[in-house]
């Protein structure tokens, strides 16, 4: 939802540079028509992002699927880490 917040233009967010981890809920997105709350156009805007989808959890993923958030994270955290 950073892209949802109003604070939060794309035209800024472009002057992140450290690699993203976006963590997206399949459920909640699938078929979204709002752009600005769409994880690809996330991943478009930063091209060395990974984008993790997780099956079956809502808005929620953190919560409902701790095991699949820790371990997209901790493995990002070792990916950017090697680089």
């Amino acid at each position: 939802q950073v892209f949802g917040h109003p604070g939060n233009p794309p035209e800024l967010l472009t002057r992140v540079r450290v690699p993203p981890l976006i963590i997206a809920a399949e459920d909640e997105w699938e078929g979204v028509d709002d752009a600005d709350n769409d994880p690809l156009q996330a991943q478009r805007l930063f091209p060395d992002a990974r984008l993790v989808t997780v099956p079956g959890a809502g808005h929620m993923v953190l919560v409902e699927q701790p095991e699949v958030g820790t371990a997209a994270i901790t493995d990002f955290i070792a990916e950017v880490e090697s680089r």
